[in-house]
């Protein structure tokens, strides 16, 4: 799997990492989620590699379709649900709820020097009874192709700032693609 996130929580969060090229079946993510409802886990997030079954997934199996399977499953559907997948190369919300708020993403430029254009990371924050998923971009080539001359290039001065202040102080240079308060864990 590919997926370059990095995370902070003071609440129970969970990580739920499947091959979307193997079937899993719905009693292996039942009995995943059923482990995070008695842990009382606040946010789980599934992260799979593919998005789609064009592109490798096996049908029924990709990152999107597994998360909607897990709404409807006993077990699932009472926690917070959230996903997350690479392959394409490039990094923006992928999905989102019916009240507009993201509930899926790919970041999966990570440098790869092919069709992305971009070099970032994800920062999932769930401290103080908040969701925050945030995007860094470092670095956006100029060709649409990922070759050649860069557009931007804002790494050494964003690592340089977390580096120093850490990443709190230096989320002015993020894109917030999330910010909502959790519901209280279920005890």
């Amino acid at each position: 799997m590919c997926v370059p996130l990095c995370a902070l929580s003071s609440a129970p969060q969970g990580w739920i990492g499947v091959s979307n090229y193997h079937r899993t079946s719905h009693a292996q993510l039942q009995a995943a989620c059923s482990y995070m409802h008695t842990s009382n886990v606040s946010l789980v997030y599934l992260l799979g590699h593919w998005c789609d079954v064009t592109l490798g997934a096996k049908e029924g199996f990709s990152t999107p379709e597994l998360y909607r399977k897990m709404l409807e499953l006993p077990g699932c559907s009472s926690l917070v649900l959230r996903y997350a997948h690479g392959h394409l190369h490039e990094n923006r919300v992928w999905a989102r709820a019916d009240d507009g708020e993201a509930v899926g993403y790919i970041v999966g430029g990570s440098g790869i020097d092919d069709q992305s254009r971009e070099l970032g990371f994800g920062w999932m924050d769930s401290r103080f009874g908040r969701e925050m998923f945030a995007y860094f971009r470092l670095q956006r080539k100029a060709d649409p192709k990922g070759k050649g001359k860069v557009a931007f290039d804002n790494f050494e001065e964003i690592v340089g700032c977390i580096e120093a202040r850490g990443v709190d102080d230096c989320l002015s240079y993020a894109e917030v693609w999330r910010n909502t308060s959790l519901p209280p864990p279920q005890l």
